[in-house]
């Protein structure tokens, strides 16, 4: 019997040095379908160049490409050591494929979501690494970070084939929430942009500051203005990446102007402020970084810190105590000195 069914096209795109996740990819998403699909009415179609392009004519191959594969969902990038070959337009055709996905998302972030793998593993033979293809694989993952792309990384097929299952679940479970679907358009608060952002004599942003930017982007962003900051030894990217990630989730799923909006960016920057404190060696720029992040991202829900005079050594020594990513302690921390903007 016939039935209607949605289709999420996810676009794969990647140089030809991770050729075995791709085809882990493919498994995976056979699998979900295979497992899901039916009860929820919801199948994903994998849109790769080598499956889905014909030839066809246009400035060049890439072009061609870009024609055909445009209409997508989710863009899935992979990359290990080799960066790819110029296309005209951009560094390699990963870089430009990633920039017409970002350039989408920025303009609607609803209609698309993106996700990009790194492989950190060495390869089987020093011969067969390019310093200068590493050189510009290092230089494309800061720019994916400065993006404000959360993204993981990988040591081998069986972590990657962990990750993107459970990721592709939660982008399915997501469709139609927080994107995607028909998705009622929140009200924001009636706010002016600031373009530049200098901070005050504490080392905070002026009140106000309340530019929409994502939780990654905001913490990139002050990483960008902080003093010297080191990594604590031992930390666990996973781990902070899916703070942040939650606490992008716990914001794209909460109202504007409430209780519950309140409710929830505390609860997001509780969650980010233990995720940096896991991240950074302790120290003043530290301690400053942290603050400022919490400062923004209690901003976008027109709310302020009230700091107080010893506010940020106050927080930062429950961030040191903390016991999980959820500390109780410093949420209350940050319940109890939540002030609406003026």
């Amino acid at each position: 019997m016939a039935r209607a069914e949605t289709v999420l096209r996810v676009f794969v795109a990647s140089p030809g040095d991770v050729a075995d996740a791709r085809r882990r990819l493919r498994d995976v998403v056979d699998e979900l379908n295979t497992t899901w699909s039916r009860e929820i009415r919801l199948r994903l179609d994998l849109i790769r160049w080598e499956t889905h392009a014909f030839p066809d004519k246009a400035t060049d191959a890439q072009e061609v490409i870009n024609r055909q594969l445009s209409e997508h969902d989710i863009f899935l990038g992979i990359m290990w050591k080799r960066f790819g070959q110029p296309t005209g337009r951009a560094r390699s055709g990963t870089e430009e494929e990633f920039a017409r996905a970002l350039e989408k998302h920025e303009a609607d972030p609803r209609s698309l979501r993106i996700m990009f793998y790194f492989k950190d593993a060495p390869p089987a033979r020093l011969s067969d690494v390019d310093p200068q293809e590493l050189k510009r694989v290092k230089r494309f993952h800061a720019r994916v970070a400065r993006a404000g792309v959360l993204y993981r990384t990988y040591s081998g097929l069986g972590e990657f084939e962990k990750h993107v299952r459970h990721d592709l679940s939660r982008q399915v479970q997501e469709w139609g929430k927080t994107w995607g679907g028909v998705i009622e358009e929140p009200v924001r608060p009636r706010v002016s942009p600031v373009p530049t952002v200098e901070a005050n004599e504490d080392g905070l942003p002026p009140e106000g500051e309340t530019q929409a930017r994502s939780v990654t982007a905001i913490v990139f962003e002050e990483m960008a203005r902080a003093g010297p900051l080191r990594p604590r030894a031992g930390h666990d990217p996973e781990v902070i990446q899916r703070s942040f990630l939650e606490a992008q989730l716990i914001l794209d799923s909460s109202p504007a102007e409430d209780e519950l909006a309140h409710l929830a960016a505390q609860q997001a920057t509780a969650l980010v402020a233990v995720a940096l404190e896991s991240r950074l060696a302790p120290g003043k720029a530290a301690q400053a970084h942290v603050a400022r992040v919490c400062e923004r991202i209690m901003g976008l829900r027109g709310l302020r810190i009230d700091w107080g005079k010893r506010g940020t050594q106050a927080l930062h020594a429950l961030l040191g105590m903390a016991r999980d990513r959820h500390d109780d302690d410093v949420l209350m921390w940050i319940r109890r000195h939540t002030r609406q903007m003026e």
